[in-house]
């Protein structure tokens, strides 16, 4: 889903770098960099690795840390999600890449902070 859809239609799209970012306590988000994925699927193709690899890049971010990045927090309650969508992002699980590690011998190159500020930074906001 884009920023925009969950804001709405009423706000123009170049007030979106400028608005509050909205979190709570217990969000906790995991990245990875597109370069690192492009290097596991060579690796599980030069390795012919089959099944699923779970990718992500350390640490795992948190609401503090997202926030330090992408500036203050807000709950304006400007996105029109439900509550069954903020369940649903605050449960989503981290993923395990230990058999990324182990069997492809893949470990990213980016740091999650790192992604966050390239993100912030391709959607025009602070970073």
């Amino acid at each position: 889903m884009r920023l925009e859809e969950l804001v709405g239609p009423l706000l123009p799209p170049r007030l979106l770098p400028y608005l509050p970012v909205p979190l709570w306590n217990d969000l906790r988000l995991q990245l990875v960099h597109a370069d690192d994925v492009a290097r596991a699927i060579v690796a599980i193709v030069e390795r012919k690795a089959l099944g699923a690899f779970n990718l992500a890049a350390e640490p795992v971010l948190t609401a503090p840390m997202i926030a330090g990045r992408v500036g203050a927090t807000s709950r304006l309650g400007l996105q029109p999600l439900t509550p069954e969508w903020v369940r649903m992002a605050d449960q989503a699980p981290l993923v395990n890449t230990t058999r990324a590690h182990e069997d492809l011998k893949w470990w990213p190159e980016h740091d999650a902070r790192d992604v966050l500020r390239e993100v912030m930074t391709a959607m025009g906001g602070r970073a």
